[in-house]
């Protein structure tokens, strides 16, 4: 028996990112409203993910430490 294969394997691109609020609230943009970011899902069950704001700024170094 073969598994089906699963529709969100793969690499997406952040669209929007908003809370929307149920009581009538204008909803919120944690990252601003032109975050950017990527997710990630792969074949044996791993999950990354990374937002950030727009523009941001490089790293001043490159290295991670």
């Amino acid at each position: 028996m073969t598994a089906a294969p699963n529709p969100l394997l793969g690499v997406w691109t952040l669209v929007r990112w908003d809370i929307t609020y149920g009581d009538g609230r204008p909803p919120t943009y944690p990252y601003g409203p032109d975050a950017t970011g990527l997710i990630m899902y792969t074949h044996d069950g791993a999950m990354s993910a990374c937002i950030n704001r727009a523009g941001r700024p490089p790293l001043s170094s490159a290295s991670v430490r």
